[in-house]
């Protein structure tokens, strides 16, 4: 049986690191961007909720991502990215600025999905956690690594400099596509998106809400971060080195030991933790090195629970894992959409940080009632069985 190797991770990890990068480069650098752009930092806010609605046709592909090729579906979202970064040059910077928000969401519509399937095909639940781990660290060396090198890359070449950065990297990643092995084929039973839409109503739920509160509150993490301590360019490029230590490190945990703790059980710590850590944003604003600390707590329990729940949601229809994952991606791509309203719309309206900790503390509450409320009905309708 063809069995994915540390080359095959290494390619997978390489394409995830750089549409993560183009992802994420917007939240510190939200302000140094809306400047170099010339718009406000609510105009860019706002493409940042275009970014996320564009992702919203996920779920009409993962139905042909398990009717094809879950590698194919790799190759079209690198392709999609760096037309995206090469927009930043052939338009106007306001119409660039577009072109590559957009093309970032339709990139990871398809390319999520696609790497958390393609994956699945090869690991069976027991073992699912490992190997979905492994390819999630690319969302923390996209912080870890990415943004001080968009932070050395803004201040040395200006704001287009990042997007020089991704045309590149992109063009070496749809090379390396065509090196991984194709992934097991599906058997896709008539009639199963009703299934989907169906089974797995409150897990979809707890995606919603889980994301939504790290969006609320991660959207003006630099600008509260410039207001509260001057931080600039250079200062926030090593904060984001540090905070995504606490990133890598809730990966490597789910790798590590989320198949043996158990998928839910791990899941389940993620959002307690997550809930618990923004109750305590309010009480350390005044101090640098706790605000810094708590942060890195934030990111941390926020990986837990993400990577666990990607594991645990591809099991719940298991014959459909790209269609229930493309639904489950829309889910919290809503909650993303949403929480980029709300996250500039609270912060400008209180002015404080205060606010939008608590608005994201009763989502994580929220997340974690629908997992246990699901796991009972599980419990019970397993009981009738």
């Amino acid at each position: 049986m063809v069995s994915l190797k540390p080359r095959h991770f290494g390619i997978l990890l390489f394409g995830r690191a750089l549409l993560n990068m183009s992802y994420r480069m917007v939240y510190p650098f939200l302000p140094a961007l809306s400047r170099g752009i010339g718009v406000g930092f609510e105009e860019l806010a706002i493409l940042a909720t275009l970014r996320s609605a564009c992702g919203l046709v996920s779920p009409f592909l993962g139905f042909f991502l398990d009717k094809g090729s879950y590698r194919f579906g790799l190759f079209v979202g690198i392709l999609i990215i760096l037309v995206g970064a090469l927009g930043i040059f052939l338009l106007p910077a306001y119409w660039g600025i577009i072109s590559f928000f957009i093309s970032t969401g339709l990139a990871k519509a398809v390319y999520d999905p696609a790497v958390q399937a393609y994956v699945s095909s090869f690991f069976p639940y027991e073992t699912r956690a490992r190997g979905i781990g492994i390819v999630e660290t690319a969302w923390a060396t996209s912080w870890f690594v990415g943004m001080p090198i968009c932070a050395f890359v803004l201040d040395a070449w200006g704001w287009r400099g990042p997007f020089l950065v991704i045309a590149l990297w992109g063009c070496l990643a749809a090379f390396l596509i065509h090196a991984l092995p194709a992934e097991r084929r599906v058997v896709v039973p008539r009639g199963y998106g009703v299934t989907v839409l169906s089974k797995p109503f409150w897990v979809l739920t707890m995606s919603f809400l889980m994301m939504f509160s790290n969006e609320n509150l991660i959207i003006v993490y630099g600008a509260w971060m410039e207001e509260a301590f001057g931080l600039r360019l250079g200062a926030l490029g090593v904060l984001s080195f540090i905070i995504g230590s606490g990133e890598l490190a809730g990966e490597a945990l789910v790798a590590l030991i989320g198949d043996r703790l158990g998928k839910k059980r791990i899941l389940t710590t993620g959002l307690s933790g997550l809930a618990l850590v923004y109750l305590l944003i309010p009480y350390v604003s005044a101090s640098i090195e706790a605000v810094v600390f708590v942060l890195w707590l934030m990111f941390f329990f926020s990986e837990v629970a993400v990577v666990s729940s990607f594991a645990f949601v591809s099991e719940v229809v298991p014959e459909a894992k790209g269609y229930i994952l493309s639904i489950n991606y829309a889910c919290g791509l809503t909650g993303r959409l949403i929480g980029s309203i709300t996250g500039p719309t609270v912060w400008h309206w209180s002015g404080n940080i205060t606010f939008n900790a608590l608005l994201s503390f009763s989502a994580a509450l929220l997340a974690f009632l629908c997992l246990k409320y699901y796991s009972h009905r599980a419990r019970s309708q397993s009981v009738k069985g």
